[in-house]
């Protein structure tokens, strides 16, 4: 009983949300699911081997949405789970069916395996670390000749945990124990010192994330000028440590080079300006026209390859097409979360960055103002094509609500795809 799991909402079965078990009737396998703050209205009984179940970590894994807690600040089911002293439901109390899509790595690994980990407190930090233990789908991390203070718990698939041998790698400088020298220390004298083992490379995903070594020094792209935020400039990544960027400016003389991550949306792949219609500038002292193939060829230099990049840095929120009012679209009842209803665009302010929503047929007390990019609105028929129930307008059938005849009814327009983020053209995750 208090253990957490994912279970299926079964008033409103396209969500999968945080659970706990509340009872238990061992007698006939039997267990009571109640939904982390939500009423006992929403409360149901199913067999422990029910297919509504499943391990934390078993929606990412499946690329499905994981609605969490009501009223409660979530983050991660490691941060939720660290923060509450909540325990999960071990991955062994699952069936094949019930883990259907994950990977059971944390089975595999083994307490006492060392490994090379972040420190999270110190999180420009890389150290020798062990496996502690391991619960469920989730490893106790613990830094080797250090107080359990800096221990916690991760998920086998984070990449703040690596395999032996990652930092030296791809170039990180590795923390060795409390106590011992940098220069002294060596990972297969000291596995033999303390009679243990590393954690297979094949535990990791990617073998330890090593994509953050692809990101390169003197490698170019494109990045947005922090002082002068409108501005793209030609940029070459100065230094990789810790798995940050410095970015420097061509041209200039480093006064205004900046750090980032390597997943800021600050940085683009080379094109990317090209592609939606923004200026770059070239580098200062570069006559003529700029042609990234000519100026790469010139500086003997690479790009960074595309395929590294998120898909938020391959998109701009100003190639965006604009929203305009009267616009329909489906929208999140941001009072009643579970559902996603006709709605229309009533106003758009800050040069269209701002857009209000009003849900058709309903008072404006469900009104609000969010950001265009926002991940709370989708393009007409985004429901139907991923099987999620649309809310008709108050008055209409849902059962025969039909978007077509809607918008010639009301001689209105529906917001184009071009005008929404990606995040808000995929389905639910």
């Amino acid at each position: 009983v208090g253990m957490r799991l994912e279970a299926k909402d079964r008033k409103n079965e396209h969500m999968t949300c945080a659970a706990n078990v509340i009872s238990v009737n061992a007698a006939d396998r039997r267990i009571e699911i109640n939904f982390d703050g939500w009423s006992a209205s929403y409360d149901y009984w199913c067999s422990a081997a029910d297919p509504d179940l499943h391990p934390i970590g078993w929606c990412r894994a499946n690329g499905v949405n994981l609605n969490s807690p009501r009223n409660t600040e979530f983050g991660s089911w490691v941060d939720y789970l660290s923060r509450t002293n909540y325990k999960a439901v071990p991955f062994e109390g699952f069936t094949t069916r019930q883990t259907a899509g994950m990977t059971p790595r944390a089975r595999r690994f083994s307490p006492g395996m060392r490994l090379e980990a972040r420190d999270r407190l110190n999180p420009h930090m890389m150290c020798v670390a062990t496996v502690a233990m391991v619960e469920g789908s989730r490893l106790m991390i613990h830094f080797d000749g250090w107080t359990s203070k800096y221990d916690y718990w991760c998920s086998p698939a984070t990449d703040d945990i690596h395999p032996i041998g990652w930092c030296d790698r791809f170039g990180f400088t590795l923390q060795p124990p409390k106590g011992r020298s940098k220069d002294g220390f060596h990972w297969n004298s000291y596995l033999k010192e303390v009679g243990a083992i590393a954690a297979p490379k094949n535990l990791f995903v990617g073998e330890g994330s090593a994509q953050v070594g692809c990101f390169m020094k003197n490698m170019k792209l494109e990045a947005k000028d922090p002082q002068n935020p409108r501005q793209f400039r030609v940029v070459t990544i100065a230094q990789v440590r810790e798995g940050k960027l410095l970015i420097h400016f061509d041209g200039s003389t480093g006064e205004n080079d900046f750090w980032c991550e390597r997943s800021s949306t600050d940085i683009h792949p080379i094109g990317w300006c090209a592609l939606n219609g923004l200026q770059l500038e070239k580098p200062i002292g570069h006559s003529g026209r700029f042609v990234w193939s000519d100026y790469l060829e010139e500086q003997h230099a690479r790009a960074v390859p595309t395929h590294l990049f998120t898909e938020e840095q391959h998109w701009s929120r100003d190639s965006l097409k604009r929203f305009t009012e009267n616009m329909r679209l489906e929208a999140k009842d941001r009072k009643n979360p579970t559902l996603i209803c006709v709605a229309t665009i009533t106003q758009v302010r800050n040069d269209g960055k701002e857009l209000l929503i009003h849900f058709d047929g309903w008072t404006s007390s469900y009104d609000y103002w969010c950001q265009r990019d926002t991940h709370d609105i989708h393009p007409v028929g985004w429901c139907a094509a991923h099987g999620i129930k649309l809310q008709a307008p108050k008055g209409k059938s849902h059962s025969s609500f039909n978007w077509i005849r809607y918008l010639t009814s009301c001689h209105a327009d529906q917001a184009p795809k071009a005008c929404f983020a990606p995040a808000s053209l995929r389905g639910p995750r």
